[in-house]
């Protein structure tokens, strides 16, 4: 039996890398458009995801002090994101 695609890490081929070196977007934000854009998502859906998920970065930032890094993320940190949309944010 083969393991999940789905369990195996993300690896995205960079198309340019010149924009990956000359950006100052972090390099998980880079990977993470070439990700979506691989989903055949529409345009739409690209951009709210883009927006929730930097909403995201952008609180975990400020709440726990430090560079917000995808393979850092805990389930502490998805159930204080989700008591912050339920009860905080609103």
């Amino acid at each position: 039996m083969q393991p999940s695609t789905y369990l195996q890490p993300l690896t995205v081929p960079a198309r340019n890398l010149q924009t990956f070196q000359l950006s100052n977007v972090p390099t998980w934000k880079s990977e993470l458009g070439e990700h979506l854009g691989f989903l055949r998502l529409g345009k739409r859906s690209l951009t709210l995801a883009k927006q929730h998920i930097g909403l995201f970065a952008a609180w975990y930032e400020s709440a726990f002090q430090q560079p917000f890094h995808p393979q850092a993320i805990t389930n502490y940190a998805l159930a204080q994101y989700r008591h912050h949309t339920l009860n905080e944010a609103r």
